[in-house]
């Protein structure tokens, strides 16, 4: 049994070859070709998405995110790694240490 390692503002991220990544008005749905699971993101969770692919770090991620949405530090790295675990759970991204 293999553990994972837990995710922190250190921590890169990696979107997989077998995931696709649609916006519709704001939101989007990312969907796992190898297993059909679908996930939907609210317009704030598709920013962060967004950040995510573009960023090398999740503390790129956060600084990004953070130019956008008045939010503090806290708050905001909280949810970021609370959503990223989410997507690795379901196979959507990759996390490795930094």
């Amino acid at each position: 049994m293999t553990t994972e390692a837990p995710v922190s503002a250190s921590s890169k991220t990696r979107v997989p070859d077998h995931v696709l990544f649609q916006t519709m008005d704001g939101s989007a749905a990312i969907l796992n070709l190898n297993t059909e699971y679908y996930f939907s993101l609210d317009p704030v969770g598709t920013d962060i998405w967004k950040a995510l692919e573009t960023s090398d770090s999740i503390s790129e991620t956060l600084g990004k995110v953070r130019q956008t949405y008045d939010v503090s530090a806290e708050e905001l790295t909280r949810d970021v790694i609370d959503l990223v675990g989410q997507l690795r759970g379901a196979g959507l991204i990759e996390v490795s240490d930094a």
